[in-house]
């Protein structure tokens, strides 16, 4: 079950462990706000974040994270639907290779 959280505005959000499962250190982006949204993570580490969207099963958006290797190189892409995220309880995982963006 995820927990629903609500901002000093009322905003709605989730929780959301990223955890990279790579053996190298990545740059992660899920925000749509590169390079500001960015953050380094080493090979192992994981971190929480929150996401405003998809916030529950009428968002019809999904969020893409993308994960680039300390040389620039792509590395992870994946778009993530509500329920994707609700299957894989609130977590994303970096591997390397994983490229299921279309563009």
């Amino acid at each position: 079950m995820a927990l629903v959280v609500s901002g000093c505005l009322g905003d709605r959000f989730e929780y959301v462990t990223i955890r990279n499962a790579a053996t190298v250190t990545v740059v992660y982006d899920g925000t749509y706000d590169y390079p500001k949204g960015a953050v380094r993570l080493e090979a192992g580490a994981e971190t929480r974040t929150d996401w405003m969207w998809p916030i529950d099963r009428t968002d019809g958006r999904a969020r893409r994270v993308c994960a680039e290797g300390t040389d620039g190189s792509l590395v992870f892409c994946r778009e993530y639907r509500f329920d994707d995220l609700v299957r894989a309880s609130w977590r994303v995982t970096i591997t390397l290779g994983t490229n299921a963006c279309s563009n």
